[in-house]
């Protein structure tokens, strides 16, 4: 996110972070478009992003309870 193009022309970010955008879940958050909700023009390239992370994190939630409820807790 700090390494978009819009936070570095803003002054707070920094372009060699830009890399990190493409290694991690956090790619998928596409700020540059969703600055356009609430202006005449709208960029939809976000839907599809925020539904990955949607479903990573869907997944990554079952996975947890799944676990939990394999653990042996002494009561």
């Amino acid at each position: 996110m700090f390494g978009s193009e819009s936070m570095v022309n803003v002054g707070m970010g920094v372009e060699e972070l830009g890399m990190f955008n493409r290694l991690s879940l956090v790619g998928l958050f596409d700020i540059d478009a969703l600055g356009t909700v609430g202006s005449g023009a709208v960029d939809y390239a976000f839907v599809p992003k925020l539904i990955a992370l949607a479903v990573v994190a869907v997944i990554c939630y079952i996975a947890g309870a799944v676990r939990f409820q394999k653990k042996d807790l002494p009561l």
